[in-house]
């Protein structure tokens, strides 16, 4: 399939059902894909409205980085699921 377009593309999707390697969290899709295209961009913002022709972007690597970061300093002080 190329793309989804119509209704009709969109029920062929969901008859098939979930694709057999389909990523149990965000986390591993994120993994994934920076393991897959590291330098691709992954977030795109601005920090204020006046930088709005400038915004700052992470790559999927530097997001998943930070990510990962994040997650290990939370289970450092002890924050659980």
């Amino acid at each position: 399939m190329n793309g989804i377009a119509t209704l009709r593309d969109i029920e062929a999707v969901e008859a098939a059902g979930s694709p057999a390697d389909q990523a149990e969290s965000t986390y591993e899709l994120i993994r994934r894909t920076a393991a897959h295209m590291p330098e691709a961009p992954a977030l795109s913002f601005f920090l204020t409205a006046a930088e709005h022709d400038k915004p700052e972007t992470w790559s999927y690597q530097q997001l998943f980085a930070d990510i990962t970061r994040t997650a290990n300093f939370f289970h450092t002080i002890g924050v659980t699921k």
